[in-house]
């Protein structure tokens, strides 16, 4: 059973002595020993794979085993150091790699029938991209791993039974962490993982050749033995490559259908999107769209899966609900992305909302976002651009029947500008309509 102690804070924590982790690492001077270090503490064991000698500054506490990546490439290493774990359970890391330490399940959730899938996330600041492999496997499992530097239970999960734990775990990174896969090499051997075919297809798609990129789609479609999140990958790949040679029904058909077997993705949304925003469809791009946003708190549960960054997709929302008309909805969005840059927000997001609020009737909105627009250069600082953009604010301020504002702007603009005679006539319309007729007669006689 699992149970929890208290670390030298005194906070509790999780305790995993019933799994042991592998750590395969490909460029031993690069070594994170604070981090090697943090494993080691809260797993049985830790082993560390990797092709040079073990380095002096480790904690001895931390197993290493050393290989020739000439003779072993990572599948027979994670088969050798799996046949020699002490533990249940072993969980298979590759450098570079953070682990959501919050992700991962109970022992009692588990059984040896029960293996997890890691969805591992490579992200920068506009987008993201997810690959699955099974990464927590049971020790009484024998050569689960083919492929050469791929490692896939593919065959072993589906001739023992083997069913996939409901919650994958999450392992973040910053770079690719396929992009030491030699293909070649890997369609050499006899036990050829499924994967290759998705790596082979996302490269020949970065590369625009979309036809030998839905081959390899189609092929791996063909098997018999897949696992759901890369089947989905296949799919959504095929998808894609049909979107880039405009056959768009085809690729309208597969992303539905793909949408139908798991919602929680993000290509066959974005795919979608794509089709109809060129198709000059607004309503059906916003659709897409939104119902894409709806998944971004899910994890994927695709297999090379792509995402657009939220501000990207903030943006493309506000302006997709404009061109559908749907104003309520976009200005919502405006709001969002306003709420979350602060003040980083700039001004064409502080014109829009302005903009909208005044066309929504939401005064108090409106005053606030026209405050935010020229708090760094009412009164005094003013550009013309910026004096003109005022005049037609206050102008849709007293279409709407805000003249007590109006007349405040134009009070102080005129006070401080009072040989200004445009301030001047503003002015006086504007007091004229809050029953401040004296003081208008006064400034008209003046």
């Amino acid at each position: 059973m699992e149970s929890s102690k208290a670390n030298k804070n005194g906070e509790f924590r999780r305790n995993y002595s019933w799994l042991e982790c592998v750590c395969f690492v490909e460029h031993c001077e690069s070594i994170d020993t604070d981090k090697l270090d943090i494993l080691s503490r809260e797993f049985s064991k830790l082993t560390i794979a990797g092709t040079q000698p073990r380095p002096g500054n480790l904690e001895q506490s931390i197993a290493w085993y050393q290989f020739d990546p000439e003779e072993e490439g990572r599948a027979a290493v994670w088969n050798r150091l799996l046949s020699a774990a002490t533990s249940e359970w072993v969980l298979f890391l590759e450098q570079g790699e953070e682990l959501r330490f919050y992700r991962l399940p109970e022992e009692d959730d588990l059984d040896p029938a029960t293996w997890v899938p890691a969805c591992i996330k490579r992200k920068d600041e506009k987008s993201e991209k997810n690959v699955y492999q099974v990464r927590m496997v049971h020790s009484g499992a024998k050569n689960p791993f083919a492929g050469r530097d791929l490692p896939d239970c593919t065959d072993y999960i589906m001739e023992n039974g083997i069913h996939l734990y409901d919650r994958p775990i999450v392992l973040d990174r910053t770079t690719d962490g396929l992009s030491y896969v030699d293909s070649d090499a890997e369609m050499s051997i006899r036990n050829v993982s499924p994967k290759v075919y998705l790596v082979l297809g996302e490269r020949l798609m970065d590369e625009r050749k979309y036809v030998h990129a839905a081959a390899q789609y189609r092929k791996l479609l063909k098997a018999e033995r897949l696992l759901p999140f890369d089947r989905l990958g296949a799919v959504n790949g095929l998808a894609r490559c049909y979107t880039e040679q405009y056959k768009w029904p085809k690729a309208i058909h597969l992303a539905e259908k793909s949408i139908e077997a798991e919602p929680a993705q993000r290509i066959p949304y974005l795919i979608l999107f794509r089709i109809h925003q060129l198709n000059k469809q607004w309503a059906e791009a916003y659709s897409a769209l939104k119902a894409y946003h709806k998944q971004m708190g899910i994890t994927s549960r695709s297999s090379f899966d792509i995402a657009m960054g939220e501000e990207e997709t903030l943006n493309k929302l506000s302006e997709f609900a404009m061109k559908a008309g749907r104003k309520e909805e976009a200005f919502g969005f405006f709001e969002e992305m306003y709420a979350d840059r602060g003040e980083a927000a700039g001004e064409e997001i502080l014109r829009s909302l302005l903009m909208l609020s005044i066309e929504l009737e939401k005064r108090e909105q409106a005053i606030f976002y026209f405050k935010e627009l020229f708090k760094d250069a009412f009164p005094d600082k003013m550009t013309g651009k910026q004096i003109a953009g005022l005049n037609d604010y206050m102008t849709m301020f007293m279409q709407n029947g805000w003249y007590v504002f109006a007349a405040e702007i134009y009070e102080e603009l005129y006070t401080k500008f009072s040989d200004d005679p445009e301030y001047r006539r503003r002015l006086i319309v504007a007091l004229s309509k809050t029953n401040r007729i004296e003081k208008a007669r006064k400034l008209i006689a003046s």
